[in-house]
């Protein structure tokens, strides 16, 4: 499954490029996030005796949208983004002070507004989480519904040709959580962290 995900987001940005170069503003990236996140839990899960505790993200990015001149070299732009997630959520049992986690492959869709100023772009989005596939060292698990995420990416754009750049840039986010299965909906599971960013962009310059 998560195979077959990746090979759509893939298809689907090398089916639109033509479109994009072919007017002018538009702009196709490619990135890889890797950070560190500590999960977050309401009041609810607190309760059960459970301590956040830090776990590795990464995952695959694709971002297309039009970014806007509004003057000289500042722009503005509107931005989809599609990812493949890898998430882990991992708590400590305060109790019984046993490692619990939650392993969970994401897929996630949602917008990013984006600023741009010289080429330094700030983002500030988000969107939802769906779940594909999760292995829990957690005693519950978490019930099939969606999970919603807030992102804010700040990135700087190294042009190697007239349309193509390298991108290098932190981001921070929040995973708002899943809801145990086996309790209900109340209890819920969630993380926060950040990392670094590194990808390609595809599309044009903001010049003088």
């Amino acid at each position: 499954m998560t195979k077959k995900i990746l090979l759509i987001i893939i298809l689907l940005l090398i089916t639109t490029l033509s479109t994009l170069f072919a007017q002018g503003g538009f702009e196709a990236s490619i990135n890889i996030p890797v950070g560190v996140a500590i999960g977050t839990g309401n009041d609810a899960f607190k309760e059960l005796n459970y301590k956040g505790s830090i776990g590795l993200d990464s995952g695959l990015e694709v971002q297309l949208g039009y970014m806007h001149k509004v003057y000289n070299r500042i722009g503005a732009g509107f931005f989809i983004d599609l990812a493949y997630n890898y998430d882990s959520f991992v708590f400590k049992h305060t109790i019984n002070n046993t490692d619990s986690s939650m392993y969970i492959h994401n897929f996630g869709i949602g917008f990013l507004p984006k600023f741009m100023i010289y080429n330094i772009s700030i983002g500030i989005g988000g969107g939802i989480k769906i779940p594909i596939y999760g292995k829990k060292d957690l005693e519950y698990g978490y019930s099939s519904s969606v999970m919603h995420y807030f992102k804010a990416t700040l990135d700087y754009s190294i042009f190697v040709s007239e349309k193509l750049a390298i991108v290098l840039g932190v981001y921070i986010a929040h995973d708002y959580g899943y809801p145990l299965k086996s309790i209900g909906d109340t209890p819920r599971f969630g993380g926060s962290g950040g990392g670094f960013i590194f990808g390609f962009k595809f599309g044009p310059q903001l010049k003088d």
